[in-house]
């Protein structure tokens, strides 16, 4: 018997075939969140082949428990995945205020001292004199951007 012709009348196997496939590509992609989808959906269609539902009905099965998952499911898998993202340290650094160690003007980059790193300072104005308290509104590469503070 021709082994085409004897998968076709078990749909069990195809199904199960799926699954397989599906959920050894996941083991092999841990972090990506690929073909989780299609596994839970080929166990759906696996229950309906057992329910001995015809094969159109275990497609539609198998399609729209896997579209149900990849909607409701992913996006809280992704989350997970990710974790508690924290911010890196320059990340933190915005909004913060210092003196300036180096007057700041359109043709010299100054400098500020953060956690005893020092950081090279472009002013988001022209000029701004050595030891003025500015306030650190962003970075642009490897460099911070400030505005100096009235000091009340």
């Amino acid at each position: 018997m021709n082994p085409f012709v004897w998968l076709a009348a078990n749909p069990l196997y195809i199904w199960l075939a799926i699954f397989v496939i599906a959920f050894l590509f996941e083991i092999a992609t841990p972090s990506a969140l690929v073909s989780f989808w299609f596994a839970v959906g080929a166990l759906a269609a696996m229950a309906a082949t057992a329910l001995k539902l015809n094969e159109t009905v275990q497609i539609i099965v198998f399609l729209l428990v896997s579209l149900v998952c990849l909607f409701a499911v992913r996006p809280i898998a992704a989350k997970m995945l990710r974790g508690n993202q924290i911010g890196t340290g320059a990340e933190r650094i915005i909004g913060r205020r210092f003196h300036l160690l180096t007057e700041v003007t359109d043709h010299a980059n100054g400098e500020i001292k953060v956690n005893d790193v020092v950081w090279k300072v472009k002013a988001a104005e022209e000029f701004i004199e050595k030891g003025t308290l500015v306030e650190v509104l962003a970075i642009d590469g490897a460099k911070l951007i400030v505005r100096p503070v009235k000091e009340d």
